[in-house]
């Protein structure tokens, strides 16, 4: 129907504006390694609009695969940090939580500020990974590559990648799975206020 011809897209053009976001923040990323520029740590922004703007291009592969996307971030919440880089990075960790999570399961995107830093959750009720998995996630001599639950391809450097980022940041990236279960990984980056 014209009706569905419609919804299908509008889901394209999200899509797609999506991609060319996260193109641009990776050439963001590429001209950070090769040392054409430094992270703007400077910026005050509110958490919870960068975290729905991120997450919007992701919606639509979750109705696709039926999965719920939940976010959890009480407006007002603020940070200091390169957003592009803190949207390319949460965009990263909810990408590969759609990959891994079955259909009818669920990704929940949570942040707080505790500590002295900004805590940022991505959690699935995905597959999970066993401890060999585990501690192979990040290391380049080990690439570790599975194919998602609908046979999605991947490369096995997304989280490198993701790791690398949340470093020029100033923080760290933990992941805590359980085979079955799912797997949560956690963005640590300091406050900066």
């Amino acid at each position: 129907s014209t009706e569905q011809q419609k919804d299908f897209c509008a889901g394209m053009l999200q899509q797609a504006e999506g991609q060319v976001d996260l193109l641009e923040n990776l050439l963001s990323w590429a001209r950070l390694q090769v040392g054409a520029g430094d992270p703007v740590l400077q910026v005050r922004f509110n958490l919870a609009n960068i975290l729905q703007k991120a997450l919007a291009p992701e919606r639509g592969q979750c109705e696709q695969k039926e999965l719920s996307l939940n976010l959890d971030c009480p407006q007002g919440t603020f940070c200091v940090s390169d957003q592009n880089i803190l949207s390319t990075i949460v965009r990263n960790l909810v990408s590969n939580a759609i990959k891994f999570t079955p259909r009818g399961g669920s990704i929940s995107v949570s942040a707080v500020r505790k500590d002295g830093g900004t805590f940022i959750s991505v959690a699935d009720t995905g597959v999970g990974m066993d401890g060999e998995k585990l501690s192979s996630l990040f290391r380049l001599d080990r690439r570790v590559s599975s194919p998602g639950t609908e046979n999605e391809p991947g490369s096995g450097l997304g989280l490198i990648l993701t790791r690398s980022m949340a470093e020029r940041l100033g923080g760290h990236l933990d992941v805590a799975s359980e085979l079955g279960k799912g797997t949560v990984f956690t963005l640590c980056i300091p406050t900066n206020e």
